[in-house]
């Protein structure tokens, strides 16, 4: 997925409520783990995943082609459900939401 939030909407909260709704969706669904892959340099966005509890885990380099350049994208993990033993994740058609 991937989620970008306009200029003028930006520090309004619209990144982390957007977090907010997938990371209670993917632990209903019985997801271990969420990643997010960032472009960088891209310092907000890295403060929004850090800040709804992503922890880095490493940088590929220049693995990006964004705006006419190369670009490092760093890589973040966010732990979800702790189940001993994994599923199948849940279908939204059997979410309530």
């Amino acid at each position: 997925m991937t989620a970008y939030v306009a200029e003028g909407a930006r520090r309004g909260g619209v990144g982390r409520a957007l977090y907010g709704a997938l990371i209670k969706i993917l632990t209903r669904q019985g997801f271990h783990s969420a990643y997010a892959g960032i472009a960088l340099p891209n310092d907000a966005s890295v403060a929004l995943h850090e800040a709804v509890g992503f922890e880095a885990l490493g940088i590929y380099r220049e693995v990006g082609f964004k705006h006419g350049r190369w670009h490092d994208v760093g890589w973040w993990r966010r732990a979800l459900a702790q189940a001993a033993t994994p599923s199948e994740p849940v279908r939204f058609s059997e979410l309530d939401l």
